[in-house]
């Protein structure tokens, strides 16, 4: 039986998680079996990773480790790589965004049993889930100075990348016009009010909550009067956009792994380039996502 290895990166859990995700869909579309050393798998003390590992024990049910095959993650060698480059090169491999395959094919099977992880984490939570909105504010890794750290038109990056998938062409990685572009900046509060503006229209009864890093002390410039949910759990704050039926991601990968545990009526999603090699707003894209810029 033809195998891959499983490769790691250095990244933070929302990396990481579609990292595996990525390997995941490809050893599927391809039959393969996924070789991992349980020691290297990064954050796994994580529900959602502890899920993707029952997840390849399942496909390696029955398979013997033969043939080592290419793993796309493995191209740039020990290093973490080019992330939009490897997973654009699995979404033209498998034909479909990253995330329409894993549900179709894996989370539609076997959601059973990531909600027995996460029941520990939501039976303790008062939280309408299907009457909420959950907006995700990316800082934690930023810091609160957002004069560093400026918001952007991110059409700019995300349609440079969409013309090389749609074209089947690399997509090394870039932060285009004097790396500007395709950086983790935070949303303006305009584009965020803007956002909820629209879902005040379609559910104008919904509770809106706001999840952000507990080191952020005080919003700046934002002069949101929403609940505020802060805690030290990356798993709770994962497992909360997972759950909760509408909900609008930051620019992180953080925020757009949680689309992949969940079924969600209505997803919010500001395009930049990471996002789009996921496969989104491309001809691969099978989602009813709604983009912004």
């Amino acid at each position: 039986m033809s195998y891959i290895k499983l490769k790691n990166r250095g990244d933070r859990t929302g990396n990481n998680i579609i990292n595996y995700i990525g390997q995941i869909n490809y050893a599927y579309k391809h039959n393969y079996a996924i070789l991992y050393d349980v020691n290297q798998i990064k954050y796994s003390d994580s529900i959602f990773i502890k899920f993707l590992i029952d997840i390849i024990n399942i496909l390696n049910e029955n398979k013997r480790y033969e043939n080592e095959c290419f793993n796309p993650a493995s191209i740039y060698g020990p290093g973490d790589g080019d992330m939009n480059d490897i997973l654009s090169m699995i979404v033209k491999d498998i034909g479909m965004d990253l995330h329409s395959y894993f549900q179709t094919n894996f989370l539609n099977k076997y959601m059973h049993i990531f909600d027995k992880y996460s029941e520990q984490y939501i039976n303790n939570f008062n939280i309408d889930f299907n009457n909420s909105v959950i907006i995700h504010l990316r800082f934690a890794d930023i810091g609160q100075k957002l004069s560093d750290w400026p918001d952007y038109d991110g059409s700019v990056c995300g349609n440079y990348y969409k013309e090389l998938i749609n074209g089947d062409n690399r997509c090394k990685y870039t932060n285009l016009h004097n790396n500007h572009y395709n950086k983790q900046s935070p949303l303006s509060p305009e584009k965020i009010n803007n956002v909820v503006d629209k879902i005040r229209v379609k559910y104008p009864t919904d509770k809106i909550i706001i999840i952000v890093n507990p080191e952020i002390n005080n919003l700046p410039t934002f002069n949101f009067k929403y609940e505020l949910i802060q805690n030290d759990d990356y798993n709770l704050d994962l497992l909360l956009m997972t759950k909760c039926k509408k909900i609008v991601l930051s620019r992180s990968m953080f925020s757009v792994s949680s689309l992949f545990f969940g079924l969600h009526d209505d997803i919010y999603m500001p395009l930049w380039g990471h996002f789009v090699c996921c496969g989104f707003d491309t001809k691969y894209d099978n989602t009813t996502i709604k983009y912004f810029y």
